[in-house]
């Protein structure tokens, strides 16, 4: 599961909650679950000054999503007969191990399987999120998502994303 901490307002915004809000973008699989590795990344002196504001623009719209989807994804979980702690403690088991914990009962089991399920198809309502924000702001998900690699490696270009963003 991805990090259920909560980002608490837009407009607040900064360098380090833009960054999360981009690293929640890659780590979704890229907007769409498209593979990053077929992506060329674009070439910082090919992103226009329009596509930086649609991407700006977009990258905001994925961060109030994101919030909502992180509140949606703690009331799953703290909401849930198990509890974060309990499911945070079977979840890294699972991600270690490969394996729940011997001392797991079989209620925790199926609990747990039921919550990864809520997860899964909330994490795949915020990837079609995404798909819509981005193409909302004219840019499509390829192009978002080469913009993104370009970050990745330019951060001049980042840059101009966050000075739009302002």
């Amino acid at each position: 599961m991805r990090s259920m901490r909560s980002m608490r307002s837009m407009r607040a915004m900064t360098g380090k909650s833009l960054i999360t809000a981009l690293t929640v973008v890659l780590a979704l699989g890229v907007v769409g679950g498209i593979s990053a590795q077929t992506e060329q990344p674009a070439p910082a002196a090919d992103v226009s000054g329009a596509e930086i504001e649609q991407f700006a623009q977009a990258l905001q719209g994925i961060q109030g999503a994101q919030e909502e989807i992180q509140q949606d994804m703690q009331r799953i979980v703290g909401g849930s007969s198990l509890g974060e702690e309990r499911f945070g403690e079977i979840h890294d088991s699972v991600n270690t191990t490969g394996d729940v914990p011997g001392d797991a009962s079989e209620g925790e089991v199926e609990s747990y399987s039921a919550i990864v399920q809520e997860l899964s198809a909330v994490q795949q309502d915020l990837q079609m999120q995404m798909a819509s924000i981005v193409e909302e702001q004219g840019l499509d998900v390829e192009r978002f998502n080469a913009i993104v690699m370009a970050i990745q490696q330019d951060e001049q270009l980042w840059e101009r994303v966050q000075g739009s963003m302002n």
